[in-house]
């Protein structure tokens, strides 16, 4: 079993993430997917898609990765060969909301791949 990622590498992916966020340096994969899933959790994409993606960024942890091990690696063109990380994270901003976030780090650029309800979820 590959132990790729360790708990480091995900703190600092996380971090990284962030990071970005803060400076503007963001992408979004598929923005009409994005927008169409924005709309099933609630929240306006346009006035709050940094913000819900920094309260994803500030609640998860290393303990959230929800991705494979070792992570899978895009075959989208933009972000071919990108390691992609997901988390699931509950979102008190989004009424407890279990939301799966999947994110590569590309190129100096934060890369929005999915943010939408966890559809694992009950109930």
């Amino acid at each position: 079993m590959n132990s790729r990622p360790t708990h480091k590498e995900l703190s600092n992916k996380l971090r990284k993430a962030n990071e970005l966020l803060i400076n503007g340096n963001v992408d979004i994969l598929e923005p009409k997917v994005i927008l169409a899933d924005s709309l099933e959790l609630g929240y306006s994409f346009k006035l709050e898609f940094n913000t819900i993606v920094q309260k994803i960024l500030d609640l998860a942890t290393p303990g959230n990765y929800a991705g494979g091990r070792p992570p899978k690696r895009s075959y989208e063109t933009r972000i071919r060969n990108a390691d992609l990380f997901a988390f699931i994270v509950q979102l008190p901003i989004l009424d407890n909301k279990d939301v799966y976030f999947k994110f590569a780090l590309y190129q100096d650029v934060l890369v929005v791949v999915s943010l939408h309800e966890d559809k694992n979820q009950e109930g």
